[in-house]
């Protein structure tokens, strides 16, 4: 099940995006171990961040960011709304990434 939800690295870059959404991971920052979360309130302390399933984080680019991910026969793209043409990726969390690169300029 763990394979559904971001990497720790991702989930590190989305909180400090602002992504804040309740989620069914998380992840224990001092050895970055993942767990699923047994409890229905917010994580708000500094010994955790919210492990995203990958549809959430996706969800979360297109509604919030205005940013595409999207799955091809042979790969991923990303980008935003107002370009005519995407960015090719190998794999999602390169796509995930590279939008992430996006919205931190």
């Amino acid at each position: 099940m763990k394979e559904l939800f971001v990497s720790y690295e991702i989930a590190l870059k989305l909180k400090e995006l602002g992504f804040d959404e309740f989620c069914l991971g998380l992840y224990y920052i001092e050895n970055k171990q993942w767990f699923l979360n047994s409890d229905e309130r917010p994580v708000d302390n500094e010994y955790f961040i919210y492990a995203p399933l990958y549809q959430q984080v996706i969800d979360w680019l297109k509604i919030e960011k205005k940013i595409l991910v999207i799955e091809r026969w042979d790969g991923w793209e990303f980008g935003s709304y107002e370009w005519d043409a995407f960015i090719y990726s190998k794999t999602k969390d390169a796509a995930i990434n590279e939008a992430i690169k996006l919205i931190s300029k």
